[in-house]
């Protein structure tokens, strides 16, 4: 498992604001969870601090 970093300034990690999206807290930045290319087996998450997680699989 690890936090998604934001693409436009790689300051802050993505957190969860409402339903599927994710936002930048630096740079206001809006993203949709289901638009990650994801490998066979990873998926998305929230974990308990409210950020955007990419889980691993085992």
């Amino acid at each position: 498992m690890f936090r998604h970093q934001c693409s436009e300034c790689g300051k802050a990690d993505y957190r969860h604001m409402y339903g599927g999206i994710y936002g930048c807290p630096s740079c206001n930045k809006r993203i949709v969870a289901g638009s990650f290319d994801l490998e066979d087996g990873e998926s998305i998450a929230t974990d308990a601090e409210g950020y955007l997680v990419i889980l691993l699989p085992a």
